[in-house]
């Protein structure tokens, strides 16, 4: 799956984190490389468990800026 890679855009990162389909929302939230912007649009996923990592990894810096 693409939203598990660690060399993905910060474009093709944003367009993961709209995808329907919450397991591909939910890997790019857990990638080691995403970017703060792209948890910044995950923080208000309509998935509580998306959204809950979205902000505690926001919270610890574990992101890219």
């Amino acid at each position: 799956m693409i939203a598990s890679k660690n060399k993905i855009t910060e474009l093709m990162q944003k367009k993961l984190a709209n995808d329907q389909e919450a397991l591909v929302r939910g890997s790019i939230v857990r990638n080691k490389k995403v970017k703060l912007s792209v948890l910044e649009l995950l923080i208000n996923d309509d998935d509580e468990e998306i959204r809950s990592i979205a902000k505690e990894r926001i919270l610890m810096g574990e992101y890219k800026e």
